[in-house]
């Protein structure tokens, strides 16, 4: 009587097996690649705007926070300083800063009004209209913010309260928190 012999457990994987698992991996990285790019670069955008946001809530906290007039200085590339000022706009301490490499490169910021690069903040955490010489300030109101190829838009209003918003022009519909 013939008995069959034993087939031997196979270990490790067979070659063919193993190009099938290349191509497949190499197939869905050149798919995906593209994809992660463009989520890399929107959330770099998008944390550039935020930053600026939440560096002008905090001047306007620390306002009012110390009872004191608190200042907001914004760079052309996206770094920004907060710091306490006199009533003369002299600057006697650095609260806080972001600087250029921490996310914004490829953004581009469009300030209102251009000539104007900082808001400071009264002890109320409204925007200052004068320094203590009578002489008028003149604060940002609007920043706009775009990405390279301004494909994305972000804008943050300030207030003449003080009040600071974010918001996407791109939106149009009427009951839409994010519209501008």
């Amino acid at each position: 009587m013939l008995t069959a012999s034993p087939r031997r457990f196979q270990r490790g994987f067979t070659l063919v097996e193993l190009m099938t698992a290349v191509v497949v991996l190499g197939v869905l990285l050149t798919l995906g690649l593209p994809a992660m790019q463009t989520f890399i670069q929107n959330a770099k955008f998008r944390g550039t705007a935020e930053s600026i946001q939440n560096g002008l809530q905090l001047a306007r906290n620390e306002a009012a926070r110390r009872n004191a007039r608190v200042q907001f200085q914004l760079s052309a590339d996206g770094a920004w300083t907060v710091r306490a000022v006199d009533a003369t706009g002299a600057a006697l301490e650095t609260i806080q800063q972001r600087s250029k490499g921490e996310g914004s490169d490829g953004v581009a910021l469009t300030l209102t009004p251009t000539t104007v690069s900082s808001i400071t903040f009264t002890a109320f955490g409204r925007p200052a209209a004068q320094f203590a010489d009578n002489t008028a300030i003149i604060n940002l109101t609007r920043i706009d913010i775009a990405n390279a190829d301004a494909t994305k838009q972000f804008r943050i209003d300030i207030s003449s309260a003080g009040q600071v918003r974010m918001c996407d022009p791109a939106i149009t519909a009427t009951d839409d928190p994010r519209k501008c």
